[in-house]
């Protein structure tokens, strides 16, 4: 444990030491990258060890879905407990507490971090360097960042990415938001489409696609179902450029805009389109995976003309919810 005693400040807190004699002094942007570099670079380090850990303790031999809920628990038990040891040291806190958490773990988790304390403190070489990264290396940054954010990782650290990237709390309070309302409207959408779309199964309609009116009909609940998602995309995009919330109701729309704003800031046309990919791709992938029930005899076109119209409404729940945000940070921050 000498070593964790040891540990300086947070190198996330440190500022690289740039004399005016310096010939190149990095961007905004390459800070950010240099930042988030550096945390993923740690993340994947204690990765790591929570899975020696977990190898340790269950092995990898059984495949089972109750193993596999057993490993990830202890996983995240071990990612977890890692974690607040390695923050504990770095930041000079009283690291005796958290071990006296984990008890008999506390020594084996201080024991992991030792092995692979200088990895650990190497992660933070990049942030005196970061005059080097280049686009391309912020390209591949923001990609690993993004995966990131996408991945089954604790929305705390997902958070924590956020704050190293020199975000405020409000903001990070309005990316739980985010998360929340994501959590909250995406399975209650899904049952309510899958409800919906088997609504006409109930009254035999028996309608085919050659029937007349009937591909008029379809065209129209696409066109219905489009509107409603453009609707619903361009209310995120309205919400993540409001300075006072910058975040909507879908968080990989919004952990994906805050990203690219820190990474790439002059590419705003890039900003938005890591808005509108998130919101639009759902649906779009939903509706190509189900389009071919168009094709079931007497029920097909009444099953897609449901779907697409309860899809609208769907769009529509979310866009309210967004347009409830944007304007209660108008009225609450104004």
């Amino acid at each position: 444990m000498a070593r964790l005693e040891q540990r300086p400040q947070d190198p996330h807190q440190q500022v690289p030491d740039f004399t005016p004699e310096t010939l190149a002094v990095p961007t905004e942007a390459q800070l950010s990258a240099a930042r988030a570099m550096s945390f993923l670079g740690e993340m994947q380090i204690i990765s790591s060890l929570a899975n020696d850990y977990t190898d340790s303790h269950v092995g990898i031999r059984r495949k089972s879905h109750v193993f596999n809920g057993e490993r990830k628990h202890l996983y995240r038990y071990a990612f977890e407990g890692l974690y607040r040891l390695y923050d504990s040291a770095k930041t000079l806190t009283d690291i005796s507490v958290c071990e006296q958490t984990y008890e008999n773990d506390g020594e084996v988790f201080s024991q992991l971090l030792d092995r692979s304390w200088e990895k650990l403190a190497s992660t933070s070489d990049i942030l005196g360097n970061a005059v080097s990264l280049s686009t391309r290396d912020r390209s591949s940054i923001a990609i690993k960042s993004i995966l990131f954010c996408r991945g089954n990782v604790p929305l705390q650290y997902k958070q924590k990415l956020l704050e190293t990237l020199g975000y405020k709390p409000q903001t990070i309070m309005n990316v739980a938001e985010s998360a929340a309302w994501t959590a909250g409207l995406v399975l209650p959408g899904d049952l309510f489409l899958g409800v919906a779309q088997s609504i006409p199964l109930f009254f035999d309609p028996r309608v085919q696609l050659d029937s007349p009116g009937a591909k008029e009909i379809v065209a129209f609940a696409y066109i219905i179902d489009a509107l409603a998602l453009a609707y619903n995309t361009y209310q995120n995009v309205k919400d993540v450029h409001n300075p006072k919330l910058e975040a909507c109701p879908n968080f990989f729309a919004t952990s994906l805009y805050l990203l690219m704003k820190k990474l790439f800031p002059t590419h705003k046309s890039w900003q938005d389109l890591l808005v509108i990919l998130p919101s639009i791709i759902p649906t779009i992938v939903s509706e190509a995976a189900l389009y071919p029930l168009i094709y079931l005899p007497n029920v097909g076109v009444p099953i897609t003309v449901t779907r697409n119209i309860f899809s609208a409404a769907n769009q529509l729940v979310n866009e309210r919810v967004a347009r409830g945000m944007y304007r209660r940070a108008e009225f609450i921050k104004g």
